[in-house]
């Protein structure tokens, strides 16, 4: 089982600081560790569903989660899913039968507990014939989670109840109840402005982490300004392109006429 590092108060600091309109389910993270870290180390928490509009950073802040409450990240886009074989596997009898995401995390990684983000749930396909939530309904049970079969291994059971499940949407009303049920609801508002810019220099400085090549780049002041109107992935978008300008331009500090159609761009709820 993976546990809490002993820096993990730091790091919720740390994320809490990047992200701050995410503050009450940072909070109720901090709890569980809390509690976590006074017994094994072992995060076990309620699955949670972060609720709000587009470009707030919900998959952002999950995936700085990792290492903390879990230990392998593994996101799900439910707005892709056809059917519920990419979570549970597809039966034995079709002839392209294969293990879904959660037989194959758990038996190919180190350890029991990864989080699972299931991203836009909302969002699933309506078709009921070949419903993406099916594997969920059992997935989400912890008794029943215990001995989870993947479909195309019936006789092999696992025990998954170990999983931290965290969902997105944009919309909860559209989930269906019995899957929403499941979750501990947390609206995520839109972030201020002074936040945003608390987003928009931590989107910076993760993208430099990411892509050692920008680390010789500064941005000029008024950029975040512009950037704190975006959506994190936007931000990402434009931070790029506007380095690649830079340098083509033979400069490491960029500009805010680097920022190509910077009127045209939509601001993220302001």
């Amino acid at each position: 089982m993976h546990r809490l590092p002993g820096d993990w108060q730091a790091r919720l600091d740390d994320v809490e600081t990047d992200y701050p309109h995410f503050a009450e389910f940072l909070s109720y993270i901090r709890t569980m560790c809390a509690l976590a870290a006074a017994d094994n180390g072992v995060v076990e928490m309620e699955w949670a569903l972060l609720d709000g509009a587009p470009g707030t950073g919900k998959s952002t802040v999950v995936g700085r989660l990792r290492g903390l409450i879990g230990s392998d990240y593994v996101r799900v886009p439910m707005a892709a899913m056809e059917s519920g074989a990419h979570i549970g596997g597809s039966q034995e009898f079709w002839t392209n039968s294969k293990t879904g995401l959660v037989f194959t995390t758990l038996t190919e990684g180190a350890y029991a507990n990864p989080i699972f983000l299931l991203d836009e749930v909302d969002k699933v396909s309506a078709d009921t014939r070949y419903d993406p939530l099916g594997p969920l309904y059992e997935l989400l049970e912890p008794a029943l989670a215990t001995r989870f079969c993947d479909l195309s291994v019936p006789t092999l059971p696992i025990d998954a109840s170990r999983i931290s499940w965290i969902a997105t949407s944009n919309y909860s009303v559209d989930m269906p109840d019995a899957i929403r049920q499941r979750f501990v609801l947390f609206k995520i508002p839109l972030p201020t402005p002074e936040e945003s810019l608390c987003v928009a220099r931590s989107v910076v400085r993760e993208l430099k982490i990411r892509h050692p090549r920008l680390q010789p780049f500064t941005l000029d002041p008024d950029i975040f300004e512009v950037l704190a109107g975006m959506a994190p992935r936007e931000m990402k978008k434009r931070i790029h392109r506007a380095c690649g300008q830079a340098a083509l331009d033979g400069r490491t500090e960029v500009r805010l006429g680097d920022f190509p159609a910077v009127a045209k761009i939509h601001r993220m709820g302001f």
